[in-house]
């Protein structure tokens, strides 16, 4: 990442796009979690996580 501070992302998921804010000092392989804006739950339980593998381009 350009100068090292915090960025942010664009996905896309079922539910619609997601904006993701990318923390400062991030690197290739690191795993974020994103609490309840999983897959919902089962007998209209709460929504699971959804965890985004980084890769960082140089």
């Amino acid at each position: 990442m350009s100068g090292g501070g915090p960025s942010s992302a664009h996905a896309r998921r079922p539910g619609g796009p997601l904006r993701i804010r990318i923390p400062a000092g991030i690197r290739t392989g690191q795993v974020i979690r994103l609490r309840e804006f999983g897959a919902p739950g089962r007998h209209g339980g709460a929504p699971g996580n959804l965890y985004v593998t980084v890769h960082v381009d140089d």
